[in-house]
């Protein structure tokens, strides 16, 4: 940009202007660079601030160490213990050694019954919290490494 703007050719010679382009340009665009700069830092900061490392102890002593991100929209409880619920990848506990009960819950499309356990604690942030059970969902999430989904309720005691 700056041999094409501020150099001018006459005959053979090329000739310099005092126009120094670089500077105009940068001083035009660097307010709409730095805009959409500042604005993908903070749309990527507010992703990672919602995400944990999630430890999950089950009642027999089987221990998880997922990633976790906190879903506002996420207020599966229990109606019968009102124990909120934090929903697990499927394929990730092993199955045949714990003992499940089902949940009924509502959806946006449908109506179902969720599996579920109970664990011995659930340790985010050092923080360890009893009164949680373990849904495991029926589809894998589509999200940066994300294994469960934490339930809004937590917002509060975090």
């Amino acid at each position: 940009l700056n041999v094409e703007f501020s150099y001018t050719q006459i005959g053979l010679l090329f000739v310099k202007h005092n126009l120094n382009i670089n500077a105009v340009f940068l001083i035009l665009i660097s307010p709409i660079i730095l805009f959409f700069y500042v604005k993908e830092m903070k749309q990527m900061k507010s992703k990672y601030n919602l995400s944990y490392e999630v430890k999950i102890v089950l009642k027999n002593k089987e221990k998880y160490v997922l990633n976790g991100f906190l879903d506002t929209g996420n207020r599966l409880i229990d109606p019968i213990t009102n124990k909120p619920i934090i929903l697990l990848e499927k394929g990730i506990l092993d199955e045949k050694n714990n003992t499940f009960y089902y949940v009924p819950f509502h959806s946006l499309n449908n109506q179902n019954l969720l599996k579920c356990l109970r664990p011995e604690y659930v340790e985010i942030d050092n923080k360890k919290f009893n009164n949680y059970l373990i849904g495991i969902s029926d589809k894998k999430f589509n999200f940066d490494g994300v294994k469960c989904i934490l339930n809004n309720k937590l917002m509060e005691e975090l």
